[in-house]
């Protein structure tokens, strides 16, 4: 990221120069993990569709529905 920088600014440098004054600066790159890549196929727990995407009703609490979300954390875990 850093050499695509400099060679945006026409600063020539090769990676291992680079690197050479990003440990005498003690400079870090920050490692985005990718994220999991998508499995084509059917999904781990189907579920019978109940109301036929029929939402109304007749009265508070007759229907119920829900949807899940997942959340991946900086460490990879997944919620």
């Amino acid at each position: 990221m850093t050499a695509i920088f400099l060679r945006r600014r026409e600063i020539s440098l090769s990676t291992t120069t680079v690197l050479k004054y990003m440990r005498e600066l003690k400079l870090r790159s920050v490692v985005v993990p990718k994220k999991p890549k998508y499995h084509k196929g059917d999904c781990r727990k189907k579920f019978d569709n109940l109301f036929g995407q029929d939402f109304t009703a007749s009265k508070p609490n007759e229907k119920w529905c829900t949807d899940f979300t997942y959340l991946y954390l900086a460490d990879g875990a997944k919620l």
